[in-house]
């Protein structure tokens, strides 16, 4: 049985998948609060986190979500080389958690 909820994302905020080739030039052209969380397929606790965090009232205006262990060239300039790493990203600055 097909319900709305199997076809329809829970989220409350806009979420976008960044690679290598987009995650600067995105970054830096978005207005607004910007949460970046770098995960990894195999990590438990980053799924969770994908599927948690669109659900939680954020103060935030978009999800980015790169996922770490295909993106390397990204992970390094951000110094992200583990994955549940966050940084924020406001008028094009980045702030580290």
């Amino acid at each position: 049985m097909c319900r709305p909820s199997d076809i329809v994302s829970p989220s409350i905020v806009v979420e976008l998948e960044l690679t290598d080739f987009d995650a600067d030039q995105r970054l830096l052209a978005m207005s607004g609060v910007s949460l970046v969380i770098f995960t990894s397929v195999g990590c438990a606790s980053c799924r969770f986190a994908r599927e948690q965090l669109p659900r939680l009232d954020l103060q935030v205006d978009r999800l980015c979500w790169i996922d770490a262990g295909n993106n390397g060239g990204v992970g390094g300039r951000y110094q992200a080389f583990i994955c549940r790493r966050c940084l924020g990203a406001r008028r094009g600055g980045l702030r580290g958690t």
